[in-house]
């Protein structure tokens, strides 16, 4: 009890933070950046701000006035709010524990934070088949992964539409070790052409046991049907424990747009072509493309002892982001753990994010990392996402103390819809971090783990100890496409961890794994 004690003590204190005495500003659509943002209304030449960043400002002025310590909250208006450039917060926007800093939804009205764009002047060039104009592709060479129309992801086109290819002679011959990169692989007669559009655009999508790998082309050997890769793909070419050739599938190729939803973007030439459904308006829908990678950063220094604190977000939505992989890097990483977030802390104490919403993300979407403490995440509602939910960690046993995150509470979540593009990744996944708590969180429909516990493979010394995952509902995870999977999953050593009174069922793997409780490598010290 000790330990919800003090969970419902910090909720009161958050839901009293709107008083009498608050220093109260207000944002709205129809806003101005000159106005003083102290009228919820616009009035004759005054009113609400119209963006994020010079409430910031308002915030930042009105701590630094001789006015007494007293709590400030920032109202948004209902509607979008296009961002045009990332939200940080850093030790100078911090509050204090008599004043902190709240970020709200005025009286519970739509707020939606946006990193997407709209993009118009569509025509149709037959029967089904829309272009229009992405001129910053060809002018900068900015891209993105997913598309959205009136609201629901579109998928890049690819083939084979269902299934998946095999490589071919996945061993060839050699005895390749597990761990090993490799630049290239057989494939069969027809899988792989040489001549497709924009070739070294098209991705290969390898899916390995617990992990997805992706790689540009760098070329194709028609003679001996051999496909070279732009960037290496670690591990096996096999699929599980077998001599069988792993699966993989190719994607972003214009000439696999042959099925409703798919789109492709022709880079070199700046044009996005669409496929519409039947009796779909295009020239009438809203169509948006994610061009930022994350919205929102609390970014202190663990090492210089510069924390972010007393920060909430409360009722806001975040929506519209895209991250792809770096050069050189196939994200063959246990549990996406590559991929960052929208919305992200480090270095952050006191602060919590209250009755949100995070969709259409192309990347997790929170992350708490080094240094954290004290950190409330509850009742948010997290769905369609390319990677997992929730990602918490630190600095691992062996690292400076100043990185150790702990006292992360995640609780009353929703979290659906997950893994659309980087199929490993977790509903919520918590690394190198102690003393925190998983409860309440229903989580379900993705492609590998619901809920995972620890970093370290066997014994040794792990930052992940005594946490407590209780009261979680899991449910449709894996769905036969990885595995080395389970409902919750923990690894390495964890003394003090509780595990108790979740719901897990509908685990399905691919081969191997698909447990409901999965405790892997070296766990122990574990109830």
């Amino acid at each position: 009890m000790k330990r919800y004690s003090s969970i419902i003590g910090f909720m009161l204190c958050i839901s009293s933070i709107a008083s009498a005495g608050d220093i109260s500003f207000y944002v709205s659509p129809e806003g101005n950046d000159i106005w003083s943002g102290r009228f919820a209304e616009p009035r004759e030449n005054d009113g609400p701000f119209a963006t994020f960043h010079r409430a910031q400002q308002a915030v930042r002025e009105a701590k630094s006035d001789s006015l007494p310590n007293k709590p400030v909250v920032v109202n948004f208006r209902g509607g979008v709010y296009n961002l045009e450039k990332k939200i940080f917060f850093l030790p100078e926007d911090s509050g204090s524990k008599e004043a902190p800093v709240t970020y709200r939804a005025y009286q519970d009205e739509a707020v939606l934070f946006s990193g997407g764009q709209r993009l118009t002047g569509w025509r149709q060039v037959r029967d089904n088949k829309w272009i229009c104009d992405v001129p910053a592709a060809r002018e900068s060479g900015r891209t993105f992964q997913a598309l959205f129309v009136n609201g629901e992801r579109r998928y890049r086109a690819s083939t084979p539409n269902e299934g998946f290819y095999r490589v071919k002679d996945p061993m060839e011959g050699k005895g390749w070790p597990f761990h090993h990169y490799r630049y290239q692989f057989g494939f069969y007669p027809g899988d792989i052409l040489s001549n497709w559009t924009n070739l070294n655009d098209v991705q290969i999508v390898v899916l390995h046991f617990w992990s997805d790998a992706r790689s540009p082309i760098e070329s194709v050997d028609t003679k001996t049907l051999t496909v070279n890769l732009a960037t290496p793909i670690w591990r096996r070419f096999t699929d599980d424990n077998t001599t069988v050739g792993a699966r993989y599938f190719i994607d972003n190729l214009y000439e696999g747009m042959d099925e409703p939803g798919e789109w492709y973007l022709d880079r070199p030439q700046g044009k996005l072509y669409y496929l519409a459904f039947a009796n779909e308006d295009v020239a009438a829908a809203e169509i948006i493309a994610p061009f930022f990678d994350q919205l929102l950063i609390f970014l202190g220094s663990p090492i210089k002892r510069e924390y972010v604190e007393h920060i909430h977000l409360h009722g806001l939505n975040f929506a519209y982001t895209d991250w792809q992989l770096p050069p050189g890097d196939s994200g063959d990483h246990f549990a996406a753990d590559m991929v960052p977030a929208a919305v992200e802390a480090t270095a952050a104490r006191h602060i919590s994010i209250t009755d949100c919403s995070f969709q259409h993300i192309g990347s997790y979407g929170i992350g708490i990392y080094d240094g954290c403490r004290n950190v409330l995440i509850s009742r948010n509602v997290i769905r369609d996402l390319a990677a997992g939910g929730i990602q918490i960690s630190g600095g691992s046993a062996s690292e400076d103390s100043l990185l150790k995150t702990s006292h992360i509470t995640i609780t009353d979540n929703v979290l659906f819809d997950l893994g659309r593009i980087y199929y490993s990744g977790i509903g919520i996944l918590l690394m190198h971090a102690s003393e925190s708590v998983i409860a309440h969180n229903h989580i379900r429909d993705l492609y590998y783990t619901g809920i995972s516990v620890g970093k370290e493979w066997g014994y040794k010394p792990s930052a992940a100890y005594a946490n407590r995952i209780e009261y979680n509902h899991v449910e449709n995870a894996g769905q036969k496409l990885l595995s080395d999977m389970g409902g919750i999953y923990m690894l390495g050593i964890s003394p003090g961890t509780v595990i108790r009174n979740n719901l897990v069922h509908g685990i399905y793997t691919h081969g191997y794994g698909g447990w409901g409780l999965y405790t892997d490598e070296g766990s122990s010290g574990i109830l």
